[in-house]
C-alpha cells in the first residue's frame, strides 16, 4: 500500500525554479544572436552608404565639378571620425575611380574582444569607377 504522502508519479516532482534556469542559460544566446543580427545589418547599411559616397566622389571628379582632393575630403567628410574611414579618389585613363574603406572592427558594435578575434583585420571597401565625361565644345 502506498502512503499518502508520497508522491505517485516523478513527473510531478518539484519542478520549481526551472524555468529561471533554463532563461538564465538561453538569454546570453539570444543576446548574441541579436548583436549578431544589427552588427551585420549595420555592415549592410554602412556598405550601402559607402557605395553612394563613391560614387558620388567618382561622378564629381568625372564630371569635373571636383578635383580628386576635393571629392576625397567630401567623401570622407560623409562620415564620423570614429569610423576609420580612409577614402582614395584617382583620375587615369580617362577614369576616375573613388575607393572607400574602414576596418570591419571599428564599425560593428562586437569590435573588441571575442568578435574582433573572428573577424580579424578585414576592411570593407566600397569602389567605383566612372568613365570621364569629355566636353562637346571640342
Amino acid at each position: 500500500m502506498i502512503a499518502p504522502n508520497h508522491k505517485r508519479c516523478p513527473r510531478h516532482a518539484d519542478e520549481s525554479g526551472s524555468v529561471s534556469v533554463e532563461f538564465a542559460l538561453w538569454v546570453p544566446f539570444l543576446v548574441a544572436f541579436l548583436v549578431f543580427i544589427v552588427d551585420v545589418s549595420s555592415l549592410m547599411h554602412i556598405q550601402t552608404v559607402m557605395y553612394d559616397a563613391a560614387r558620388d566622389a567618382a561622378r564629381q571628379v568625372a564630371t569635373g565639378k571636383a578635383t580628386t582632393a576635393e571629392a576625397e575630403t567630401t567623401a570622407r567628410a560623409r562620415f564620423a571620425s570614429g569610423y576609420g574611414m580612409t577614402a582614395s579618389v584617382s583620375s587615369a585613363d580617362n577614369f576616375a575611380t573613388a575607393t572607400l574603406s574602414a576596418p570591419y572592427a571599428r564599425l560593428v558594435l562586437a569590435g573588441s574582444g571575442i568578435a574582433s578575434a573572428l573577424i580579424g583585420d578585414r576592411t570593407l571597401t566600397a569602389s567605383v569607377t566612372m568613365l570621364m565625361e569629355q566636353d562637346d565644345e571640342n
